[in-house]
């Protein structure tokens, strides 16, 4: 065949290169959608891991303080005696903890003045150096859980009866400040921004839990290590709740 009868090339038409692009356009859509959901469940995963760890964290530290209570009184800045464990309406909890470690050898006690309160929407650890203050002592702080809005305390006293405050009845007596006996057992509720209700129950060093003041006594809670739930509806568990409000 002569090259003058050659067919002619036969090119793709404009409407064919429209259907092809918009067949392309429409897997490239579907495609980044699919990548896009997928990318953003990994932050979320990825954030709700870094979640559960701080909260893991905090939950570690408050059974390591609570589980070594020391029936210590100790003195504040004023020179008035405090209790070993402290829990007064809107302000936390304060007690004195043992096996703070001192490997450097420094002239301090292993044991340490602690208080949980709620401060800026976060869960805050404070500490003093000494246990019994001076006027200019000031408290290292730590934020251990943010995103929490309040903190609910109750305390389970050796009659097995909840309390709103450590010692029973502070408010009417305030000399009962002074008591170093600490409760079997501190339940902590904690309102989160993204978990809503956290209840956490702690028992104390078994062998100081016994109660003078509340008319009973107690062997110790558990020898266990606490746990920590959730839900609206709180613990079954009766008694008055004592709420720490973040002003």
């Amino acid at each position: 065949m002569s090259p003058a009868h050659a067919p002619a090339a036969r090119g793709f038409t404009l409407l064919e290169l429209v259907v092809v692009l918009a067949v392309f356009g429409l897997v490239a859509v579907m495609a980044y959608g699919g990548l896009n959901n997928v990318l953003r469940a990994r932050v979320a995963i990825e954030d709700n891991l870094e979640r559960v760890t701080g909260l893991q964290r905090a939950y570690l530290r408050l059974r390591e303080d609570f589980q070594q209570v020391q029936p210590r009184t100790i003195r504040d800045e004023f020179g008035e005696p405090l209790s070993a464990l402290l829990g007064v309406r809107e302000e936390g909890v304060s007690l004195v903890s043992g096996g703070w470690r001192n490997p450097a050898g420094h002239p301090r006690s292993t044991m340490q003045r602690i208080r949980w309160n709620i401060e800026d929407d976060s869960l805050v650890r404070s500490h003093f150096r000494f246990l019994d203050r001076a006027q200019d002592a000031q408290a290292q702080k730590l934020v251990v859980l943010d995103g929490v809005d309040r903190m609910q305390l109750r305390y389970l006293g050796g009659d097995r009866e909840w309390y709103a405050e450590w010692p029973p009845d502070i408010t009417r007596n305030p000399d009962l400040r002074a008591d170093p006996t600490p409760p079997l057992a501190v339940e902590m509720t904690l309102e989160t921004d993204d978990w809503g209700e956290l209840v956490l129950l702690f028992p104390t060093g078994s062998q100081y839990a016994t109660l003078g003041s509340g008319g009973g006594s107690g062997a110790g809670a558990a020898s266990g290590g606490g746990g920590f739930g959730r839900g609206p509806g709180g613990t079954t568990t009766q008694g008055s709740d004592a709420t720490v409000n973040n002003d």
